[in-house]
């Protein structure tokens, strides 16, 4: 017996097939997709999984691609697996900036670490702090100050949604999500002036009295 499943690709087209370990199957795909992979949906094992595949094919021929690749996929009875939501985009330059950082360290690092583990699609972060200490073995005060920490430098998004506050990743982070709605992130970020960067850039700078000297004497630019 084998299972349907249906892949989601990083620029929305979908793929039909079946098989018998949707693991296996899709650490194959993930190899394969260059653009990556969203969402992955799967049916129950069913005896006649190839007529079935067959007949989703059939009915969804007028937006077939290429072979198994659809651009539409009429809806069919599933349920879904937590595979996407073990994958994050992200971006080197973000990483350098995090490690060269040097107020970035220990609990603030590890608070880092895990909203990244648990960060939802479209970069929300749900995560309560009290999860997050109960977690990590830390006190709460400390999570609370490591996110501020995190919001002051503009890696953590203070967001309004409707009357409530949420948070989000900065997209220029990472992104969990459709890549063609990266860049409309970033639009929406910058024209609601959801975070100053240039603000965040004054708060990351020292004066210059504070700047240690170069082996030269000399204040580095």
């Amino acid at each position: 017996m084998k299972l349907i499943y249906i892949v989601e690709d990083g620029r929305g087209n979908k793929k039909i097939g079946i098989t018998g370990n949707i693991k296996q199957r899709v650490n194959q795909l993930k190899t394969a997709i260059p653009n990556g992979i969203i969402s992955v949906m799967i049916s129950d094992f069913m005896e006649n999984s190839r007529e079935i595949e067959k007949q989703l094919h059939d009915a969804n021929k007028a937006y077939r691609l290429s072979g198994e690749w659809f651009s539409k996929v009429v809806d069919f009875s599933y349920s879904t697996i937590d595979v996407a939501r073990k994958s994050i985009l992200m971006l080197q330059d973000s990483l350098a900036t995090i490690a060269e950082d040097k107020e970035i360290t220990g609990q603030t690092l590890r608070v880092w670490m895990i909203l990244l583990s648990e960060l939802e699609f479209e970069n929300y972060i749900t995560t309560k702090q009290k999860e997050i200490a109960t977690r990590l073995d830390m006190h709460q005060p400390d999570v609370s100050k490591a996110m501020k920490l995190l919001v002051s430098k503009g890696i953590i998004l203070k967001v309004k949604e409707g009357t409530t506050t949420a948070y989000k990743l900065n997209s220029d982070y990472g992104w969990k999500g459709k890549i063609s709605n990266l860049e409309i992130e970033k639009e929406r970020v910058l024209s609601q002036k959801i975070v100053d960067m240039q603000k965040v850039r004054e708060f990351n700078t020292p004066p210059a009295s504070e700047v240690e000297p170069d082996f030269n004497g000399d204040i580095p630019y």
